[in-house]
């Protein structure tokens, strides 16, 4: 088992990473959250899950150590594979994924494609209790993770995924952003800067 690579960053995709090491160029699917934290042409370390198949193998990589182990315990559960996984980390982000596993609240959960309602609950039901050490903050949660609650942030959101940025990343560029403070047009703008980093 790869247990992690470090390398430089050559490249960065829409949901995967190339770490080259050695001279070898390793793809690795990961999450919006990881790729917010790494730079093209600089290096990093990334936690890496071999997943085999008759398919052949695919390696997933995150940033943090818990959020690699996030991603083993949604796979755990029945019929949540790798790419759904995945899925969850990329559109929710730890302390979102985190905090609709603790407060069993479904309806955060099944915000990420490809979750229903039924396979939210599986997920509170299987890993409520898995989840209890985890250290991502959920203190200041709010409206800024949970974020389509109150019209100001759905027109922010829209307006964003309107040039072509996903829900992710999103919501890892608003974390940051103080939305009482500003403007409809300076929180986007705001937005658009800090996820411009890359």
């Amino acid at each position: 088992m790869i247990e992690y690579i470090y390398g430089r960053v050559i490249r960065i995709k829409e949901d995967f990473l190339i770490l080259e090491n050695n001279g070898i160029g390793y793809k690795i699917f990961t999450s919006n959250e990881t790729l917010f934290n790494v730079k093209e042409g600089e290096d990093a370390e990334i936690r890496t899950f071999l997943s085999v198949k008759e398919d052949g193998f695919t390696l997933y990589g995150f940033y943090t150590e818990e959020e690699l182990e996030l991603f083993k315990l949604l796979t755990s559960v029945s019929k949540v594979g790798p790419k759904t996984a995945l899925s969850v980390l990329s559109s929710l982000g730890l302390s979102k994924t985190v905090l609709g596993l603790k407060t069993e609240d479904a309806s955060i959960l099944s915000q990420a494609p490809g979750i229903g309602k039924k396979t939210a609950e599986r997920l509170i039901l299987e890993l409520k209790d898995k989840v209890e050490n985890f250290t991502a903050d959920i203190k200041d949660i709010g409206d800024k993770l949970v974020s389509t609650v109150n019209s100001k942030n759905k027109d922010i959101y829209i307006a964003l995924e309107g040039l072509g940025f996903s829900r992710g990343e999103i919501d890892m560029a608003l974390n940051e952003v103080n939305l009482e403070e500003l403007t409809v047009e300076k929180a986007i703008k705001e937005a658009i800067k800090m996820m411009g980093h890359r």
